[in-house]
């Protein structure tokens, strides 16, 4: 019975694999399928690839930077602009992606400034964005397993020079272990606890208040990035990076 029941498990993970396999070959000829639409210039015919795929459930870096390119190409800046900023969400240190998000924010009407200097601000956020959050967690899990085995060799040597050897050895393991950890932390709070929103409408009217009632504030323009804040009956808080604040309908806004 026990034989009949590994054999049926094997059975049913071999099938997994190959499914599994089967799908990623699809997803890889769809992928390249929509590169060579790209390349060809046919580049509303590459948006529809392109967005079949993340319909379909995958999504990468790539992915969406490729699709953010194809809208680039097309005008459609708002749109490049949301898919460029989801992809650099998945991978921070881009230096492309960087770039083609920066030269596609210079295209849009508003010119908000950071509020204040920010330099300090500029570069934690660079530093954090270097790396994805599971390449920190990876670091963080290498330096644990160097602190361990630093700790196993300080208590198990009887020699004094190799105990402090190994002592400071253990002690920067722990330094780094918990500096790549708090990084990591930091990078996946990032990805999944601050919302962020473009603008998709030409230009929006911004409300003191979540009612169409509400005193005017200022004027956004499509492709202006803005963090939302609260959601109180179809409308979002918003802030900007100068600090403003006011209400949008969530009709005029895309989720990054």
């Amino acid at each position: 019975m026990k034989h009949c029941l590994l054999f049926f498990g094997l059975l049913m993970l071999v099938g997994q694999l190959l499914a599994e396999n089967d799908s990623r070959s699809h997803y890889e000829l769809s992928f390249d399928s929509a590169n060579v639409h790209y390349n060809e210039g046919n580049y509303t015919e590459a948006i529809e690839s392109y967005r079949a795929i993340v319909q379909a459930g995958y999504v990468s870096s790539t992915l969406y930077f490729n699709l953010g390119n194809a809208y680039f190409k097309t005008e459609e800046l708002p749109s490049a602009i949301l898919f460029y900023e989801k992809a650099q969400k998945m991978a921070p240190g881009d230096p492309d992606i960087a770039f083609n998000l920066q030269l596609a924010h210079s295209q849009t009407v508003d010119k908000i400034e950071t509020l204040g200097d920010g330099t300090f601000s500029k570069w934690w956020l660079g530093v954090i964005h270097l790396l994805p959050a599971d390449v920190w967690g990876g670091l963080a899990i290498a330096f644990m397993v160097f602190l361990v085995a630093g700790l196993f060799g300080f208590i198990n040597t009887q020699k004094v020079a190799q105990k402090r050897l190994l002592l400071f050895l253990s002690s920067s393991a722990l330094v780094l272990f918990g500096t790549f950890l708090w990084l990591g932390l930091q990078q996946h709070s990032y990805q999944t606890t601050i919302a962020e929103a473009i603008v998709f409408s030409p230009t929006v009217t911004i409300k003191s208040e979540p009612n169409a009632q509400g005193n005017q504030l200022f004027n956004l323009h499509e492709g202006t990035k803005v963090a939302l804040l609260e959601s109180v009956n179809g409308w979002y808080n918003i802030r900007l990076a100068d600090g403003k604040t006011g209400w949008i309908q969530e009709q005029d806004l895309r989720m990054i």
